[in-house]
């Protein structure tokens, strides 16, 4: 039997934050990864990690990684925090102006 997966702590806020910008969000509920995002006609497969815990927590599960090997950096994005995420579809919280097109 398969056990609940454990929920990084910002992945909430990482999906309204998505869902605000205007995203299309779907939460998985499988082993390889969080969220497909839908953004300027792209789908990316995210993967959220909680940036405030040690490295040795945020590490990708052998299933995970595996996963993220199959699809590539292109389409698949592990993110740390609220900031990485906005970066995957082109929102740079750190910039003058900030990006609104998908990277």
């Amino acid at each position: 039997m398969r056990r609940a997966a454990r929920v990084d702590a910002n992945l909430e806020e990482v999906v309204k934050a998505f869902r605000k910008l205007g995203c299309s969000v779907n939460v998985r509920n499988d082993d390889m990864a969080d969220l497909d995002v839908g953004y300027g006609g792209l789908s990316i497969i995210v993967e959220v990690k909680d940036g405030a815990k040690p490295p040795s927590r945020r590490e990708l599960s052998d299933d995970e990684r595996d996963f993220h090997q199959q699809w590539g950096r292109r389409y698949c994005r592990v993110v740390l925090s609220l900031t990485e995420a906005l970066k995957v579809v082109g929102v740079d919280l750190t910039a003058d102006q900030p990006q609104t097109t998908p990277t």
